[in-house]
């Protein structure tokens, strides 16, 4: 090995030197290497990137994007998944970028429950305020008795009755798509404020909701 200080003697000094130079790594990091294959993870094992700089499965427990100390991605697998099998193109997603607020909807399924917030009740989980811009009640089985529903936000509580977004829906009459636009009633509204960590309930007004299926459809734009 012309190109190795490789002896006996600096074996036995505790030191081997390649070129001149020291390898100061110790044996079990060296042995990171033993098994490692480029481009595929090894459980402890060193990482090396296959010939396009690839890498088959990878879990990180922060991954971050971008030059420099990068950016946290934030999203979590199952909202990046819901993309997967999406039908849009690079362009269509690229509109999203500089927007100044992202629409997003949140679906709650409704309950036959005839206490305040109890047919639905959804906590604003984000950290700032948001606008609710639309309330669409999707009845698929309407109640088996009459019954009434008020719909609205609130910063009470999460079992507050409270109806500024639809007031005083039948949903006995027929099953359908109600919202707060077209079937607002006379308190409702087709907008409200509502801050971080509060509420939007939906509660039975009159009669009792014993028999009603479907789902609430919170659309709301994050500010």
């Amino acid at each position: 090995m012309p190109d190795t200080d490789f002896t006996p003697s600096a074996l036995n000094a505790g030191g081997l030197k390649v070129n001149g130079v020291e390898v100061t790594a110790t044996p079990a990091e060296l042995n990171l290497l033993d098994g490692s294959v480029a481009g595929t993870a090894v459980a402890s094992k060193a990482l090396a990137l296959g010939a396009n700089k690839n890498v088959d499965v990878l879990a990180v427990a922060d991954l971050k994007l971008g030059a420099g100390a990068g950016t946290s991605v934030t999203s979590t697998a199952a909202e990046l998944n819901i993309l997967d099998g999406a039908l849009v193109t690079a362009a269509e997603l690229n509109l999203l970028d500089n927007a100044d607020c992202v629409v997003k909807v949140a679906k709650i399924a409704l309950a036959a429950v005839d206490t305040a917030g109890g047919v639905f009740s959804w906590q604003n989980d984000e950290t700032v305020s948001i606008i609710v811009q639309r309330l669409i009640l999707d009845v698929t089985t309407a109640s088996t008795g009459a019954c009434t529903l008020d719909c609205g936000t609130t910063a009470a509580s999460a079992t507050t009755k409270i109806d500024n977004l639809i007031d005083g829906l039948d949903v006995n009459a027929a099953a359908g798509v109600f919202d707060n636009v077209e079937d607002q009633g006379t308190n409702g509204t087709s907008r409200q404020k509502l801050a971080a960590g509060k509420w939007v309930t939906g509660s039975v007004a009159s009669g009792a909701s014993a028999g009603i299926v479907g789902f609430a459809y919170i659309q709301y734009i994050v500010i």
